[in-house]
C-alpha cells in the first residue's frame, strides 16, 4: 500500500524544525512506523489468540501466520469497522477545534492531522518528503488499523509532532542569543518567521549537529 501518493511537502520553516532534532526525516517516520507496527502486533495477537483458537483446530506457528489468521476470522472488524456498527458520534464525523483563538470545523475528524497540513501554503514547498509516496506492507496497515481509524493521519500526526518539538526546541534555544545580540533591531512575533530568522543567522546549528 502506498500512502502519500504525492509525497509530504513542507514548508522552509517546517524542513527547518523538523532537522533541527531529525537528521533523516523519511527513516524516522519510518522507524515511527515500524515501532507502531511492533506493538499493534502484540496487542492484537493478544487480543484475538483466545477467539483464534476457539476458531480453528490449529494456530499459525509464526506471527505473520497469526495475524493474517486473525484478520481472515469472520468475527474480526477494524477500529472503523467497529465504530461505524455502533450508533452515535464517529470519530469521522465533523470536529470543532480552537486554532490559534479561532474555532474551525474539520470535515472529517479522523483526518484532524492530514486537515491541519493541507490547510498551510505549501505551493512552493522546501522539500518533499516520500516523493513517489511511503510504501507500506498490507499487512502492517492492517494490523494497526486495528486500533486506528486512519492510518495516514496517524502518520501525519507524528510528522506534525516532531515538527513542532523541533520549532519550540530551536526557539527556546535560539531566541535568548538572539535577544542578547546587538545586531537583532526586532523580533517576528510569527514563529515560522522567527525560525526562518534563525537558519538564516551564521551561527546556526541543527541540535543534533549536522
Amino acid at each position: 500500500m502506498i500512502l502519500f501518493s504525492d509525497g509530504i511537502p513542507l514548508t522552509q520553516s517546517e524542513q527547518a524544525s523538523l532537522n533541527y532534532i531529525t537528521k533523516d526525516a523519511e527513516s524516522w517516520l519510518q522507524s515511527m512506523w515500524d515501532e507502531k507496527v511492533k506493538l499493534r502486533t502484540i496487542a492484537l495477537t493478544k487480543d484475538w489468540h483466545g477467539e483464534l483458537a476457539s476458531a480453528t483446530e490449529s494456530v499459525p506457528a509464526t506471527t505473520a501466520g497469526e495475524v493474517a489468521a486473525i484478520l481472515d476470522l469472520d468475527s474480526y472488524r477494524s477500529r472503523k469497522q467497529k465504530e461505524a456498527a455502533k450508533p452515535g458520534r464517529k470519530s469521522t464525523d465533523p470536529e470543532t477545534h480552537r486554532i490559534n483563538g479561532t474555532r474551525v470545523t474539520v470535515p472529517d475528524g479522523s483526518r484532524y492531522n492530514v486537515w491541519r497540513h493541507e490547510t498551510v501554503n505549501h505551493d512552493s514547498p522546501s522539500v518533499v518528503l516520500f516523493s513517489s509516496g511511503m510504501e507500506l506492507v498490507d499487512q502492517d496497515v492492517a494490523v494497526v488499523e486495528a486500533y486506528v481509524v486512519d492510518v495516514e493521519d496517524w502518520l501525519m500526526g507524528a510528522l506534525l509532532g516532531q515538527i513542532n518539538r523541533g520549532k519550540k526546541k530551536m526557539i527556546a534555544e535560539y531566541k535568548p542569543i538572539m535577544l542578547a545580540d546587538e545586531s537583532v533591531d526586532t523580533l517576528p512575533t510569527d514563529d515560522d518567521k522567527l525560525v526562518e530568522q534563525i537558519i538564516a543567522r551564521s551561527d546556526y546549528q541543527a541540535a543534533h549537529g549536522s
